[in-house]
């Protein structure tokens, strides 16, 4: 037992280690300090409301996600939101340093009794579909009104999008069902357990969850106007609409590891909503600074909670 501690503990230190380390990486080989201080220089003056209104909402954003978990695991372990909001902060910095956040769900489930933490892992599928679900929802319509008459390539982008819509749908709904399905096979027998909690998941909760994936949504796409506003990007409702739903669907189906996001998210912010201003570098600099406060400061906060659970 005392050997499993140690390990544990060494991996954990490993997480943290690793996940510092990118963003040190990353911070000392950013070459774009120069814009962001020319930007922030001339935006904080006579636009900093913005930017305090987009601060506000980093809490209302993660809370929201905690949230999301918390409905998730009821029944299985039950969560107060506090104790959520720790783990999902401390999941985003397993998330940092693995292609698409795919630590995070393991790292969340680090903060979950022993016996739960398989269960916990699967069920951030659920809450991983859910979010991407709205921004499908959200984004097929906005880039087809942005870009379909303009170039046939979209079409093809626009159909793989809804196809992946409507599997990711189906699988959200009927997964609780194929569970039940393989509870039932004989050598599963030890997993049964499991499995059949798994497909015990009402379709009223798996709605909720997709209701306050929805708030959220809401909320990120709030955040990133008010910071295009804040590095003197104006755009119209309509602009800000349509653009920055289609941007988070580019966003959202693009490889990429969590530290490199920052370079993903202002090149497809120039490119999308570069259609409506030619302040380029206030939008590539919003891209950027969007995802400082949603995604770098969130995880600094998380590596506490995460360094001091004990796996």
């Amino acid at each position: 037992m005392d050997f499993l501690k140690t390990r544990y503990s060494v991996l954990k230190w490993l997480v943290l280690v690793a996940a510092y380390g990118y963003l040190a990486y990353l911070l000392l080989s950013y070459d774009g300090y120069g814009d962001l201080w020319l930007q922030w220089s001339r935006s904080f003056a006579a636009n900093w409301g913005w930017l305090l209104l987009a601060l506000l909402l980093v809490p209302v954003n993660w809370v929201l996600e905690a949230k999301k978990w918390q409905i998730l695991l009821r029944g299985v372990e039950d969560l107060s939101l506090h104790s959520s909001l720790r783990a999902v902060l401390g999941g985003n910095t397993a998330a940092f340093f693995t292609p698409n956040r795919l630590g995070e769900f393991p790292g969340r489930s680090v903060f979950l009794n022993r016996g739960n933490r398989v269960h916990g892992m699967l069920l951030g599928l659920y809450s991983a579909f859910s979010q991407t679900l709205v921004i499908l929802l959200a984004g097929i319509p906005c880039v087809l009104l942005l870009f379909g008459q303009s170039s046939t390539k979209f079409w093809h982008y626009e159909l793989a999008a809804t196809l992946i819509f409507f599997v990711l749908l189906g699988v959200y709904l009927v997964l609780p069902k194929i569970f039940r399905k393989i509870s039932t096979i004989n050598y599963l027998k030890k997993y049964r357990r499991l499995l059949l909690a798994l497909s015990s998941l009402k379709h009223t909760k798996l709605l909720a969850v997709c209701g306050v994936a929805l708030l959220r949504y809401g909320v990120f796409c709030t955040q990133f106007y008010l910071l295009l506003r804040f590095f003197g990007v104006p755009l119209t409702a309509w602009q800000g609409v349509t653009g920055i739903a289609s941007y988070y669907l580019f966003v959202t189906f693009t490889p990429s590891f969590a530290f490199s996001e920052g370079a993903v998210r202002a090149s497809y912010a120039v490119v999308v909503l570069g259609m409506f201003s030619g302040n380029t570098v206030g939008i590539a600099t919003a891209g950027v600074v969007v995802w400082l406060v949603n995604f770098v400061l969130p995880m600094l906060g998380g590596s506490y909670f995460f360094a001091k659970t004990t796996i």
